[in-house]
């Protein structure tokens, strides 16, 4: 992290965002992104993981009609009668609602999706040895710190 930059500060003060640019991402930012997952900890450094990078606009509006289906028969429904979580309330809570309901609607057109896979099963099943239990590390992406810029 650049000097100065406070990991707390960045964790307490970053916003989920929903109003995604539609800017391509350079191919480059996706890889510098891929290899920083890659990095992570994993019990025998198994990395029971890998990453689909999605860029096709045909399948991701596919997606997101299923996305939207499940948004309005199930979450929106849920968030609608609910009441506001501890330490909100119900301005915020609308306004909260109404971002996640533009997300569900735009879904599809952020650039790239990259999305994680699990393959523990596999590796449980091809390399059944004991594994080692890590600490969770966070990452964490700052505007002007990975090339991803806020809208």
């Amino acid at each position: 992290m650049p000097e100065g930059t406070d990991l707390f500060e960045i964790m307490h003060t970053t916003r989920a965002m929903r109003r995604l640019k539609p800017d391509p991402v350079p191919d480059e930012l996706i890889r510098k992104i891929l290899l920083a997952g890659q990095a992570a900890a994993s019990g025998g450094n198994t990395q029971p993981w890998r990453f689909l990078v999605l860029k096709d606009p045909k399948i991701k509006k596919a997606v997101q009609a299923y996305y939207k289906r499940a948004f309005d028969e199930v979450v929106g429904p849920r968030y609608a009668s609910s009441p506001p979580p501890p330490g909100s309330d119900a301005a915020r809570y609308k306004r909260q609602l109404a971002a996640v309901e533009y997300l569900t609607d735009h879904y599809h057109e952020a650039p790239v999706w990259i999305v994680p896979v699990s393959r523990t099963a596999q590796i449980l099943r091809d390399r059944p040895a004991p594994r080692s239990i890590l600490p969770c590390r966070t990452c964490c992406w700052r505007r002007g710190h990975s090339g991803l810029a806020r809208p």
